[in-house]
């Protein structure tokens, strides 16, 4: 199992295709012992395995046209519930068609209850199938991170936009990636509580809550707009809870279309003035801060703190 995991080794697709389709057929045998209140004895003495062989006959072209079984199942997400929904809608609408053209009019078989059958094996069949895929990912994510021996980094996201949840999905995919999203940073009281992909959007005042309940070590910001005043509130706030801040490009920049470890860095003052750093000739502002007291405004903040340490190395008074 431990190996299993750690490999990340995946099934062959052939085998998802047939659990779709055992699946599939389930959910159509009860869907029709529903619709029939399942009177067994009636059932068998009628036209059920017809009715059945049928259906899945028509789910393998649907089911392999809409390629429901080639996304890694770990992987899941709205697209590939997408996808099934529309698969399952069109396997009904095409058994349909062949049940009153083809079934009905040339073999004279009329016991089974078309749209009631249908309209129930929808649900089943869709829940069935968008469970399994999300019972896999879940329980290999929880394994995943059990099984590894790798040292765990707690992390917040600031944001909760589409930028913000493409990192959160780029590190849960990573397969040698240490963090764990623990939650969202975000200003908009609007978001507050509310769950984004299964993880919870919190305000800036519950920066030291998280620290000592969820044992936050990181906070994660894109670097566009760092210049903003809110994130430089978060800035400061991190900085006083020691917790590291940290940056990552945007999406569009990533390399390979992946965000890497080696992208994400330590936040610098240069990232705060969104320029190219000035370079300062230390030779006159040491003859300038010569024997003399220095007052720095503003030292309680991000970049006033940074100034305070530079000119003590001048060993003067401030």
């Amino acid at each position: 199992m431990r190996k299993i995991l750690l490999d990340n080794k995946v099934l062959p697709r052939w085998i998802i295709f047939l659990i779709d389709l055992v699946l599939a057929s389930w959910s159509f045998v009860l869907a029709y012992f529903i619709s029939e209140e399942f009177k067994f004895p009636e059932i068998l003495r009628g036209h059920f395995f017809v009715y059945t062989n049928l259906y899945v006959a028509i789910c393998v072209p649907v089911f392999f046209l809409f390629k429901v079984h080639v996304g890694l199942i770990r992987y899941s997400n709205m697209r590939d519930m997408l996808r099934i929904f529309t698969a399952m809608l069109s396997a009904s609408a095409l058994y349909t068609v062949v049940i009153l053209m083809l079934v009905e009019p040339y073999f004279n078989i009329y016991s089974l209850r078309v749209r009631e059958v249908l309209l129930i094996n929808f649900f089943i069949g869709s829940t069935l199938l968008i469970f399994l895929r999300i019972a896999a990912k879940g329980t290999f994510q929880y394994f995943h991170d059990k099984l590894s021996k790798r040292d765990k980094i707690h992390v917040l996201i600031y944001g909760s936009d589409d930028k913000a949840v493409l990192v959160k999905q780029a590190l849960e995919r990573s397969a040698t990636s240490k963090f764990i999203v623990v939650g969202f940073i975000d200003k908009d009281r609007s978001k507050l509580n509310s769950l984004v992909e299964q993880k919870r959007v919190f305000h800036i005042k519950d920066l030291p809550r998280l620290k000592a309940t969820k044992n936050v070590d990181k906070l994660l910001l894109l670097n566009d707009r760092l210049d903003e005043r809110d994130k430089q509130v978060v800035i400061e706030r991190c900085l006083r809870l020691e917790i590291q801040v940290v940056t990552a490009p945007t999406p569009d920049k990533w390399l390979s279309g992946t965000i890497g470890e080696l992208q994400i860095k330590s936040l610098r003052i240069e990232d705060l003035l969104q320029r190219p750093p000035i370079e300062i000739d230390n030779a006159k502002v040491k003859a300038d801060l010569f024997d003399r007291r220095v007052l720095v405004t503003g030292a309680a903040g991000s970049i006033g703190s940074e100034i305070v340490r530079q000119v003590m190395n001048y060993h003067r008074v401030c």
